[in-house]
C-alpha cells in the first residue's frame, strides 16, 4: 500500500478545543504515522494538497442494517436482487458520508461478509453480525 502524505489539513487534536488549520498528516499503508504543524519529509509519498480542508479517520457506524429495505419482516418478500443493490447502495452511500466500518446489526447473511472477503468491490469495511437462531447478533471480522 503506497505512503501518502496530506498537506495543509485542518485537524481534529486532543489537546485543543478547536480545529488546528495547516497540518501535514503521513499516512505509511493504511497507518496515520505522523501529524505535525510543520513540514514533513514526504519521501517517496504521493502529496495531496487538502487545501484546508478538515482531515480524519473514517467514522464507524456502530449499529447498521444494510440489507433492510424496510423496517418490517416484509423484507422477506424482496427478491434477493433487489436486497443486493439495496446493500450496495448503502456501503456505496456510508463510504462517501465519510464510514470506513459499518457494523452490520443483524439481518444480513454471511455471504456479503465472504464476497467481501473475496474482494467484491464494496468501497468499504464490513464488521458484519450475523444472525443467530435467538436473534442476537455474532460479530464477526474482516478487512480488504
Amino acid at each position: 500500500m503506497p505512503n501518502t502524505l496530506f498537506t495543509n489539513a485542518s485537524v481534529i487534536l486532543d489537546a485543543f478545543a478547536e480545529l488546528q488549520g495547516s497540518y501535514d498528516v503521513l499516512v505509511k499503508g493504511n497507518v496515520i504515522h505522523s501529524v505535525s504543524s510543520r513540514p514533513i519529509d514526504h519521501g517517496d509519498a504521493t502529496v495531496i494538497d487538502v487545501a484546508g480542508r478538515t482531515l480524519m479517520p473514517g467514522l464507524i457506524d456502530a449499529h447498521a442494517h444494510i440489507t433492510g429495505l424496510s423496517l418490517s419482516p416484509r423484507n422477506i418478500a424482496y427478491p434477493p436482487s433487489e436486497i443486493a443493490l439495496a446493500a450496495a447502495g448503502y456501503l456505496r452511500n456510508s463510504l462517501m458520508d465519510g464510514f470506513t466500518t459499518i457494523r452490520e446489526a443483524g439481518g444480513a447473511d454471511h455471504s456479503i461478509a465472504r464476497l467481501l472477503a473475496e474482494g467484491a468491490r464494496a468501497e468499504t469495511v464490513l464488521l458484519g453480525a450475523c444472525a443467530d437462531p435467538d436473534g442476537r447478533g455474532r460479530g464477526f471480522s474482516l478487512s480488504r
